[in-house]
């Protein structure tokens, strides 16, 4: 185990975005990528930069990634969630910001609302936007009208809050060093307690599926929670991890867990009670985020770039390719035939993916 708890990659303000680099109209993929492709129709094993990476030997899909929009947002683009024709922005110190996305090379900033501490991660349901704000807790949102949310009501958590996912009545708040908090929202005005499981590590992601809570937590890997009594939530099983877990999706009995600087690791977890490592893909970037479309992962591979794997075979995750971004590449959401990427200062990032 790394003895790196808390670590986050440094990050530096531009005055302004640098210009991606292109090659005919095209936006420049990283040399990593460039290489794998070569390599990949001449030798087996071949991987990201070739060290300790379980991907076989494939030809990358016929893609053209390109970037089309951007969103300059006031602070550091953190999160991102998208609903209809809105991206919904974690945006840092400016709290959510709000972009009207129906023009994907035209992305406009329509609303926002300040949260008093620094939003890290959004989810949605219904009316609401649900944030998690760091060292305020959670943060919910009416967006009923996008273009003038309003902020509904709040829960101080007592740690930090990195991420949050809604499901049903309840939000599930990655809290830091306390863990798991699972709130009542039934009332988004006055979101209450309703129970909570403190993890041995710093919870930063959490992904629901089912009756389990899947935690991505810090130096102690992949946590599992037993959530079918969210009044009492139970440890269901763990898998410590080489890294740094940042980010987690689950489908499929796969859990996608973004590893820090050991990469993307995917986990069985089609027992709960005892996961087992089955693939793995060392990046050369700090994977920090990951969002699951079809059978490909989208993996944020922090200060590095967009990468994109075809998880057909989830024991050997194939690159198909990657992108350079002028940010730091925090998070990705995909829809539809687009990755939105929460991109740090420069803002949100809006990529077609040529399919």
């Amino acid at each position: 185990m790394k003895n790196s708890a808390y670590y986050m990659p440094a990050v530096r303000r531009r005055s302004s975005p640098r210009p991606l680099a292109v090659i005919n109209s095209v936006p420049l993929l990283s040399a990593v990528f460039l290489a794998a492709f070569i390599a990949a129709f001449s030798c087996a094993g071949c991987g990201d930069g070739g060290s300790g990476s379980s991907a076989s030997a494939s030809a990358p899909a016929a893609v053209t990634p390109t970037l089309v929009g951007l969103v300059n947002t006031p602070d550091y683009a953190r999160g991102v969630y998208i609903s209809g024709s809105y991206a919904y922005v974690a945006d840092g110190t400016s709290g959510l910001q709000i972009a009207a996305i129906t023009d994907t090379d035209a992305p406009v900033l329509v609303g926002s609302c300040n949260t008093p501490g620094s939003a890290y991660g959004v989810a949605l349901s219904g009316s609401y936007a649900y944030v998690s704000d760091y060292g305020s807790g959670f943060q919910a949102i009416d967006i009923s009208n996008p273009a003038s949310p309003t902020l509904a009501g709040f829960y101080n958590t007592p740690g930090t809050a990195y991420g949050v996912a809604v499901s049903g009545s309840y939000a599930y708040v990655a809290d830091g060093a306390f863990g798991l908090q699972i709130l009542n929202i039934s009332v988004p005005a006055t979101p209450t307690l309703a129970g909570s499981y403190n993890t041995t590590g710093s919870a930063r992601c959490v992904y629901i599926s089912g009756s389990y809570a899947y935690v991505a937590d810090g130096a102690s890997g992949l946590q599992i929670i037993d959530i079918s009594n969210p009044a009492s939530p139970t440890l269901a099983g763990s898998l410590d991890t080489a890294g740094y877990a940042y980010g987690v999706a689950v489908s499929g009995g796969y859990a996608y867990l973004a590893d820090g600087a050991s990469g993307l690791l995917v986990i069985d977890v089609s027992v709960p009670a005892a996961p087992v490592l089955a693939g793995s893909y060392d990046t050369s970037g700090s994977a920090y985020s990951v969002c699951l479309s079809g059978s490909r992962v989208y993996l944020a591979d922090f200060g590095s770039a967009l990468r994109v794997f075809d998880i057909s075979n989830p024991a050997a995750p194939v690159l198909e390719w990657a992108i350079v971004t002028t940010g730091s590449v925090y998070s990705v959401c995909v829809s539809g035939s687009y990755a939105y990427v929460a991109d740090g200062y420069p803002g949100l990032q809006i990529i077609s993916l040529g399919d």
